[in-house]
């Protein structure tokens, strides 16, 4: 149970907060053409004062926000597969042959997420590895964030 409340957590927020966010900060394409003619500084490791637009600039923040997103629902991929009744190492001892679909049944009623079972639960219980996914993306999210701020 505790796996699948953390993959209904992480769902939660990713698609009732940080997809819409995100979705909105992809409209950056008013701003990619308003400036247009706008030149700025670039840097680079080697040389300074490379002169490029800020359009560029804006195109590139524009691009990494739509790989984060791919990302992320491909994160969500991973998250809706839950492994509830793989109790005892993923044996699923001492659940009902019928647990799993009626839990899952109800997860999706109430929630509107599409909610599968994982194919081999062991797999799930023992890495939680799409969680470790999601933490990954979280952190090139940080990262393209703070260089938005920082050249904003």
């Amino acid at each position: 149970m505790i796996p699948t409340a953390m993959h209904l957590a992480c769902i939660s927020q990713i698609t009732k907060q940080l997809l819409p966010v995100i979705t909105l900060m992809e409209q950056t394409h008013k701003k990619i053409t308003e400036f247009k003619e706008v030149i700025k500084v670039g840097r680079t490791h080697l040389q300074d004062a490379v002169p490029i637009s800020l359009e560029m600039e804006f195109a590139v923040y524009k691009e990494q926000l739509m790989k984060t997103k791919q990302r992320l629902e491909s994160v969500l991929q991973e998250l809706y597969l839950l492994l509830l009744g793989g109790t005892i190492f993923g044996t699923g001892l001492n659940a009902s042959s019928q647990y799993t679909d009626y839990a899952l049944a109800n997860l999706r009623e109430l929630t509107g997420f599409p909610f599968k079972t994982n194919s081999v639960k062991a797999e799930g219980i023992a890495s939680h590895n799409s969680l470790a996914y999601l933490s990954s993306v979280l952190k090139l999210l940080a990262l393209t964030l703070l260089k938005m701020t920082n050249n904003i």
